[in-house]
């Protein structure tokens, strides 16, 4: 199914469409304090290098100090909601850390971005969380953004650009039909882009139902291969929103 879903990708950015889906896409300074956080805690999913390219650093003892903390909360961001088919056996699951990495993307500030998730996880852990993330967020501001914020934000405006260039919206609403998925028209898909220090050689991105997040490795030049990872990750989600009766026609036996 992956490599399916690899040539499908190629094959599409390649093409041409009418005008359709709307997409977004915008480099979150929040976002990118958040991930950081995560990747430190030893929570998987995420490049390694930025937890490496900490370690390295002069805020090493810093981070360890209060990141001890984060061990008793992460038994609340690992809950999930499960939207899965059992039957069918793919659909949407969403763990709270999910929801907090989503939010993050929007939030003005770490202030919003708790109010956001107030209701998510008990207050005791809702509070940890908050001192973590604010006494992370000097060291992410001077060991991270200081230094690849500026190069993520043209990254940024390329993308933009290329978002019409390459007509990806459209290809948006073709590969929305071949999948059968039940998308609404006016439901706009947001990638948050968070920035990864050079010399990583491991980027990430990874699709939340209408949201991904993107992690750029500063200083990469195969914009049209990130381009098609990003675009691969955003047809997971069309794939895991199909229609179940299309689902079940798809599964049943042929006579």
């Amino acid at each position: 199914m992956k490599n399916f879903i690899n040539l499908f990708s190629l094959v599409f950015l390649i093409s041409f469409f009418a005008k359709s889906q709307e997409i977004e896409i915008k480099a979150s300074r929040l976002h990118g304090l958040v991930i950081f956080v995560f990747s430190n805690a030893g929570r998987s999913h995420y490049s390694p290098y930025i937890k490496e390219y900490t370690e390295k650093s002069e805020f090493k003892d810093k981070m360890t100090v209060f990141l001890t903390d984060f061990s008793n909360i992460e038994r609340s961001l690992s809950r999930t909601v499960n939207y899965r088919q059992e039957i069918m056996g793919y659909g949407d699951s969403f763990s709270v850390s999910d929801l907090v990495e989503i939010q993050s993307a929007f939030a003005t500030d770490i202030d919003d971005l708790m109010n956001r998730i107030q209701h998510v996880m008990s207050i005791e852990d809702w509070q940890r969380l908050g001192r973590i993330l604010r006494a992370a967020d000097p060291i992410y501001e001077k060991l991270i953004w200081s230094v690849c914020g500026k190069d993520l934000l043209a990254i940024e405006k390329i993308y933009q650009n290329k978002l019409d260039q390459w007509k990806v919206s459209q290809l948006f609403q073709k590969t929305q039909k071949f999948y059968n998925s039940v998308w609404p028209q006016d439901l706009k898909f947001h990638i948050a882009l968070y920035p990864i220090p050079p010399g990583s050689k491991h980027s990430n991105a990874h699709s939340l139902s209408a949201f991904e997040s993107v992690g750029v490795v500063i200083g990469e030049k195969d914009i049209a291969g990130r381009f098609g990872i990003i675009f691969h990750e955003m047809m997971h989600s069309l794939y895991g929103a199909q229609a179940v009766e299309f689902k079940e026609k798809l599964l049943s036996p042929v006579c």
